[in-house]
């Protein structure tokens, strides 16, 4: 009887944890069931990482879903933003990542994009304030939707906040690419490269 009502509990529990990663998965692929918020993957980013695993941890000074700090954004000193980034699968040549804002008046906007950074430890660091330059320190920043290169801090419309999501990428194979890219070569490049895992960091920001 004692163990009938562990199993029958057992069984709940899965369920409501499957119920739960479900609307995880969906908030973040098709956009919130309750706000109706647009999703925090766009579909050109989505359709890149189906099919990988989500282990890769992503940190920085502000906890997930929390305040952007102000010097991050175009209200302060407008430098990038400190990562560190974990749970990178061993068999991973590099990584990649985009930051971007899902909630734009005209649809996904795109504030920095890094690709080619090598994995040389269980872990990478990116300091804060990384130069606007396409070639720094190995990795290569691509052309973000300002129309420069390099990193370009939140800027919503004042009266609104928006959600800031940095979406990184581990890479079988780095990009044979030495040059700027825009965010349609950069999701080319990295399905080429083939995509092992992924993880994102959502920040907040408003003026």
């Amino acid at each position: 009887m004692l163990g009938g009502r562990r199993a029958a509990i057992v069984t709940v529990v899965a369920i409501i944890v499957a119920v739960l990663a479900y609307i995880a998965y969906y908030e973040l692929t098709h956009g919130s069931l309750i706000t109706g918020t647009r999703p925090l993957i766009p579909k050109a980013l989505r359709t890149l990482i189906e099919g990988a695993n989500a282990s890769i941890l992503v940190k920085s000074s502000f906890s997930n879903f929390s305040t952007i700090p102000r010097e991050y954004t175009c209200d302060g000193k407008d430098i990038s933003i400190p990562l560190t980034i974990s749970g990178i699968p061993s068999s991973a040549s590099c990584l990649a990542l985009i930051m971007y804002d899902p909630d734009a008046p005209k649809g996904t906007f795109y504030h920095w994009i890094v690709y080619n950074i090598t994995v040389k430890e269980p872990y990478v660091d990116l300091p804060p304030g990384m130069l606007k330059s396409p070639r720094i320190r190995g990795m290569v920043q691509g052309i973000n939707s300002f129309g420069f290169v390099g990193y370009g801090g939140p800027c919503p419309p004042k009266g609104s906040k928006h959600r800031y999501v940095i979406l990184v990428i581990a890479l079988r194979k780095c990009p044979e690419v030495s040059l700027p890219l825009t965010v349609n070569k950069f999701v080319k490049a990295c399905r080429e490269g083939g995509v092992l895992a992924y993880g994102v960091l959502v920040g907040i920001y408003g003026r």
